[in-house]
């Protein structure tokens, strides 16, 4: 008896320590230059309409809160960015990241700045993200109009 409990044991134990082996890699300590890019990536596929790289980019529970104050779930979201409603794209940038990571969740902020003197629009654009299957998705974004500066 006491050497099935001993085999029991060591294959419970195996079997944990395969389980560990199989699961998606934690994320790194470097994961700041992963999420900055993935939110680049987010606000270039939305300039370009680009629905594949907007489904690659998102998870499936992502929800956004538009410049408007509307919150759209992912296939709205997606449904927005159609080919046949591309219209030309302002100049933009996106500036002033920064990324704050708490174990498997981050969320991102940063400033977009559209179009070209004299009209230039900033928002600023918080992005959450959520580190699943050995890779970060968004799972929401919020945009919000920055007010024009004021005129001496």
């Amino acid at each position: 008896m006491p050497t099935m409990k001993l085999s029991l044991a060591t294959c419970a134990l195996c079997a944990l320590l395969l389980g560990a082996c199989a699961s998606p890699p934690a994320p790194g300590a470097d994961a700041e230059p992963a999420l900055k890019a993935l939110a680049r990536g987010y606000v270039e596929a939305q300039f370009a309409f680009d629905q594949g790289a907007l489904q690659r980019l998102t998870s499936p529970q992502f929800v956004e809160v538009s410049p408007r104050g509307e919150v759209d779930e992912r296939p709205a979201v997606i449904g927005f960015y159609a080919a046949d409603r591309k219209t030309a794209s302002p100049p933009h940038r996106v500036l002033d990241q920064q990324v704050r990571v708490s174990g498997p969740t981050a969320v991102v902020t940063q400033t977009l700045e559209m179009g070209s003197a004299p009209r230039v629009v900033r928002m600023t654009q918080a992005l959450s993200a959520t580190w699943a299957q050995g890779q970060w998705l968004l799972t929401s974004s919020q945009t919000t109009p920055l007010p024009p500066p004021k005129q001496p």
